[in-house]
């Protein structure tokens, strides 16, 4: 997908990373994280078919589906020789920005040198600028064949391999014996069995040659650009050469010692939101780096020149925009509970590709979007009261009071089918929506909400619609519940992805 409103993010990420002047940024933290008490692990897949076969598991878009024209087929002393309009453009604001010079000079000294093979086994492809050479990772997922998320994943490259290689995190699971069929491990030895080319370790963190360590690192910076630089630089990744030099100069060069880590993964989503952010003007870059082991400190891998400061007004911010976005983890979903769009994964940067061919649940996936029947999208709540110590749980039902009025035209009317009505709709106690995600480490709460309500409160602006949890009906019968003193409120939380949606 390339939704205008993630292409202006895009810009503004690249034009932000490096504006007119040299962009200034601290080491908020690096920490190291504990193996043991990790909630998720890794898997290794490698060899030749490696890039299809994880493709074909996936929501993202791995492989392109045509070889572009060589922007570096011609010679630069050739007669006719004439600059790609990328390389112009770049020209244009080279005098006023350093990262176009730069990028430049790098492209005419390293471009025809660089192999389209290897570009391609060491970096992941960016489906919104159609190019290879994404070095900062990617979210994604695993469907199950009725498209309902058995697991997210996050994907990495490792920049120096000589193969195809692909490193994938996945949560740890605890699945009791009729959910069996959400076991990723299972699910993606039973697939690599096609694959005998492919080999996969299945805890490649502690493998004793391919091991590494893993940290949580992120800088703090501040928003500078121009309107000519958001227009102008967006240019410059229209090419997979391109794109690869630009990706290793502004996520892994800035940041890091290449020489001593394997790959890293950028937070694209809390990126975004903290654009959105309007408390302050900083931005926050957070990075997942798996460290060579022989690696101790922060200082081995990260850039001497930026010292750690810890700001505990930063984290805090950061943390406030986590909850009031409801931006979730790998572990926070239940295995087979959702669909991809009640995560809004068509929302994040080439989560989700609707142009890729089969993979496992992509026919019920793309349906439901080319033929927009997506009924429900994820929002993120807060609890606004839980009397007598009640503490909901993933699959509350979602309730409202208030009651939907239909506009003249409408194809929804209570009385006659064939006449335009305002009458309001006839309230039923039937739930608009689940509890999906319920983190209270985090306070990260996502809920499932009906298309219609969504528009009724970020379209139409109608904010006064209130909403409550409550067990579902079963749950109630089964228990012998009283639906009243079980009813927590709660407030409907505006989405980082709203605009976007709006605009559609």
């Amino acid at each position: 997908m390339f939704h205008s409103y993630l292409v202006k993010n895009l810009i503004k990420r690249y034009a932000s990373i490096n504006g007119v002047s040299k962009h200034t940024k601290s080491l908020l933290y690096a920490k190291k994280l504990d193996n043991s008490n990790a909630n998720t692990h890794f898997i290794s897949f490698s060899g030749a078919g490696t890039i299809d076969f994880v493709n074909g598991m996936v929501t993202t878009k791995l492989n392109e589906k045509f070889v572009k024209k060589n922007l570096t087929s011609l010679a630069v002393d050739d007669d006719d020789y004439e600059p790609p309009q990328m390389i112009k453009d770049l020209q244009n604001i080279s005098m006023s920005n350093h990262v176009a010079k730069e990028l430049i000079d790098e492209y005419n000294t390293n471009a025809s040198n660089m192999n389209d093979v290897d570009i391609r086994t060491r970096s992941l492809y960016d489906e919104q600028i159609e190019a290879y050479g994404n070095l900062k990772g990617q979210l994604t997922a695993l469907l199950s064949s009725q498209s309902k998320v058995t697991s997210l994943m996050r994907l990495y490259t490792p920049l120096n391999t000589q193969q195809e290689n692909i490193i994938v995190e996945v949560p740890k699971q605890q699945l009791n014996e009729d959910e069996g069929e959400h076991d990723i491990l299972a699910i993606l030895e039973k697939h690599k069995r096609f694959k005998r080319n492919v080999k996969m370790i299945n805890d490649v963190q502690n493998d004793n040659d391919l091991g590494f360590d893993v940290w949580d690192v992120c800088f703090e910076g501040k928003l500078e650009r121009s309107d000519m630089e958001l227009e102008t630089l967006s240019f410059i990744i229209e090419d997979s050469k391109m794109n690869y030099l630009f990706n290793k100069k502004v996520h892994i060069d800035a940041h890091f010692k290449a020489d001593n880590i394997i790959a890293v993964y950028f937070d694209d989503v809390l990126y975004n939101g903290s654009l959105l952010n309007d408390n302050s003007h900083r931005v926050y870059y957070k990075y997942k780096v798996l460290v060579k082991k022989e690696t101790s400190e922060s200082k081995d891998f990260i850039h001497s020149f930026y010292k750690e400061e810890l700001n505990e007004a930063s984290i805090q911010e950061m943390k406030q925009i986590e909850e009031k976005f409801g931006l979730f983890d790998l572990s926070d979903i239940v295995p087979g509970s959702t669909l991809p769009f009640d995560l809004n994964l068509d929302y994040v940067p080439n989560s989700v590709s609707f142009d890729k061919g089969c993979y496992i649940g992509q026919e019920l996936t793309t349906r439901m979007y080319s033929t927009d029947k997506i009924v429900k999208r994820g929002v993120p709540v807060d609890i606004i009261n839980s009397s007598n110590d009640i503490v909901p749980q993933v699959g509350w039902d979602v309730y409202t009071d208030d009651e939907l009025k239909v506009k003249e035209g409408a194809s929804e009317n209570v009385n006659n089918v064939f006449a335009n009505s305002n009458k309001a709709i006839k309230k039923r106690k039937k739930p608009v929506g689940k509890l999906i995600i319920n983190n209270d480490k985090t306070n990260v709460r996502l809920i499932t909400l009906k298309s219609k309500y969504i528009d009724e409160i970020f379209v139409n602006e109608n904010k006064a619609m209130k909403f409550y949890l409550a067990p579902s009906k079963e749950e109630i019968k089964v228990k012998g519940l009283d639906v009243d003193k079980c009813k927590i409120d709660i407030k409907i939380k505006t989405p980082y992805w709203i605009h976007e949606y709006v605009e559609e």
